[in-house]
């Protein structure tokens, strides 16, 4: 186990550098692991949270293509959903009475 000072060394200074290379987020790709995480993930992380998986070694930055595949994934799965809004917003309002509350 390396140590704790060492890790939180490491943690600052590449944290330190996302913050000046990519401020505002940068993609990561999940990597394989014992606890069944699915490879190739992808997640945009702020730069604190991605130092930390770049080095425990959960994580790499994600390719361009990996990118652009997430992102289309991202507009079609909004368009999903705001689709489902429009469909849910359309629907007639449905009250459910139970017995005693008709009989009134």
């Amino acid at each position: 186990m390396q140590d704790l000072k060492l890790y939180w060394r490491k943690i600052r200074q590449l944290e330190s550098e996302l913050k000046r290379t990519h401020p505002n987020g940068i993609h990561l790709s999940t990597l394989a692991t014992d606890n069944g995480v699915t490879p190739g993930l992808i997640k945009l992380a702020l730069p604190f949270a991605a130092a930390q998986c770049l080095v425990n070694g959960t994580h790499v930055v994600a390719t361009p293509d990996q990118v652009e595949a997430w992102q289309v994934d991202q507009e079609r799965e909004r368009r999903h959903i705001e689709a489902r809004r429009r469909w849910a917003a359309d629907m007639p309002d449905v009250f459910v009475v139970n017995h005693a509350e008709a009989q009134r």
